[in-house]
């Protein structure tokens, strides 16, 4: 949807992935940090204000793929985001 934008950041609020030039790959994601603690596998959704803008905002926090990242002692989660704006 036009005006959309996708994220994905680490725990420590540091985006690396990101489709928009305001938010780039290495900058601090400026939301509140409980969204950053979710367990693995979480999933919300709510409305946000990232910038000057109102966004629904969907989220979920990787789990795990297949063969790494889940039982190996590896940790280094992602949490995708996904704002729509309102």
């Amino acid at each position: 949807m036009e005006g959309s934008i996708a994220l994905f950041a680490d725990r420590t609020q540091t985006i690396v992935a990101s489709t928009h030039a305001d938010y780039p790959v290495g900058s601090e994601l400026p939301l509140p940090n409980h969204f950053f603690r979710r367990p693995k596998g979480a999933r919300e959704s709510t409305i946000v204000e990232l910038g000057d803008h109102s966004y629904t905002m969907g989220l979920q926090v990787s789990e795990g793929y297949r063969e790494y990242k889940r039982g190996d002692g590896y940790d280094n989660d992602l949490i995708c985001m996904i704002f729509v704006p309102i």
